[in-house]
């Protein structure tokens, strides 16, 4: 299994800490997620994330997509990466990222998180 990039961490965490009110629960997961694919696309990527236990979450979490409030800066884009982390009974299932739009290189070595 692969683990999830330095990019793909700090972009959870940051969502997790904003929009989950810092939810021990999944910050915890953070740790051990495992990604079982990755797939890029012209304008973005998906992350799916095999469940870190089969028990159910013991908090109540949001079910909708976390993420309106981080974005990537990234210098091969005009504008602003937006991002999308899917959370089910079970925890983190998915990191979405996207552009507006603009073709990209991939590249998600140099960033800053908004």
């Amino acid at each position: 299994m692969d683990q999830p990039n330095d990019f793909e961490l700090a972009v959870i965490s940051l969502i997790l800490q904003r929009e989950a009110h810092g939810s021990s629960e999944l910050l915890e997961q953070v740790s051990r997620l495992e990604v079982s694919s990755r797939e890029y696309t012209e304008v973005g990527f998906f992350t799916e994330f095999n469940p870190s236990s089969k028990q159910l979450l013991g908090t109540i979490v949001p079910k909708l997509p976390l993420g309106t409030t981080v974005t990537a800066k990234i210098p091969d884009l005009k504008y602003d990466m937006g991002f999308a982390l899917y959370v089910t009974d079970f925890g983190i299932s998915m990191l979405e990222g996207y552009t507006y739009g603009e073709a990209w290189s991939h590249s998600t070595t140099d960033f800053e998180l908004l």
